[in-house]
């Protein structure tokens, strides 16, 4: 085992304060290695400053990024996604001292000692490694007048190793393809996916576990990457059984009311962990409201799908007690 630091970095806003602090403490109760753990400040309250400071102790740096970069990052460039993602563009500036990082979303659940993710290694002139899309392993069509190739390989951005070194001298193709293309469905995911296609490292499956309602309508052993066979039995077979890191993808999130129902005992796992922490006493309060708020958004697109008279007739049975 390795004895350098695992260098982790969460680019979060103070709604994903406490699933970090979890995915924090699920990292902290299988690594037996040293961490820097850089969370980088997209709007986190004092509150949820100091409860995170609790989970992580002496191995946290809460980075406040300059101004200009978080009026920036608060621009509403996705309709589906926080600005505050695309702080993943500026690590190489907002960490200048170190050359290498893990990049991680605040949806996981670490099942193993990242730091033997850390200790496969990072080749000199790769720019990052990510796990592929397990559902869309080639992308999707809108991608293709993006420069995006047909066979290009496509990888989820959850999880990434980035070489810092390398994308200081070409970051800026990755902001470029943002810029060019405003509007991509997953903005710092496509970006990263077009401008360094055919360069991307890929990170085995396990490291990567992507929960998607695809598999709870048809099955693990159905994906697209699976089936085309880019990723081969072997290595399908040991994510599914042997999962590393879990990533709760979509809408459906293991702090949810109804968790145990979409992810099982992975839910449960979550739980484990969130109770370890100070959060324990807000866990059900949170729960309950991002819940309602996550069936409320969903009503609301199915609404806008409706005739407006019966829009109106579904609204008025809302409103019956």
């Amino acid at each position: 085992m390795s004895d350098e630091i695992v260098e982790i970095a969460f680019c979060i806003d103070d709604a994903y304060a406490l699933p970090m602090s979890v995915t924090l403490q699920s990292i902290l109760a299988h690594t037996k290695r040293k961490l820097r753990v850089h969370v980088l400040d997209g709007g986190i309250s004092v509150a949820s400053r100091e409860k995170i400071l609790s989970v992580g102790g002496d191995a946290i740096r809460i980075v406040t990024p300059p101004s200009k970069v978080r009026e920036l990052h608060e621009s509403p460039l996705s309709k589906h996604w926080s600005g505050v993602i695309l702080l993943r563009l500026e690590l190489h500036d907002l960490l200048p001292k170190i050359d290498r990082v893990l990049s991680l979303d605040a949806d996981l659940l670490i099942r193993s000692d990242i730091g033997e993710l850390w200790d496969e290694g990072m080749p000199s002139d790769c720019p990052v490694r990510m796990a592929l899309s397990t559902l869309a392993p080639y992308g999707y069509p809108s991608l293709r007048d993006c420069g995006f190739g047909a066979r290009s390989l496509h990888f989820n951005s959850g999880i990434m190793d980035m070489n810092l070194r390398v994308l200081r001298a070409r970051m800026g193709e990755a902001v470029s393809v943002l810029e060019a293309h405003p509007n991509l469905l997953f903005p710092e995911m496509d970006a990263f996916n077009i401008a360094y296609q055919g360069e991307i490292g890929r990170l085995a499956s396990r490291w990567h576990v992507q929960l998607h309602s695809y598999y709870r309508m048809f099955g693990a052993d159905t994906s697209p990457a699976r089936l085309a066979g880019i990723i081969d039995e072997a290595e399908a077979s040991e994510a599914e059984r042997h999962p590393a890191i879990v990533h709760f993808l979509e809408r459906w999130k293991p702090w949810h009311s109804d968790s145990e129902a979409h992810h099982g005992s992975y839910a449960v796992e979550w739980w484990r962990h969130a109770m370890d922490t100070v959060w324990g006493p807000d866990l059900d309060a949170f729960a309950r409201s991002t819940t309602a708020a996550r069936v409320v958004k969903a009503l609301r697109e199915e609404l806008r799908t409706l005739p407006k008279a019966t829009r109106n007739d579904v609204l008025s049975l809302c409103r019956e007690p």
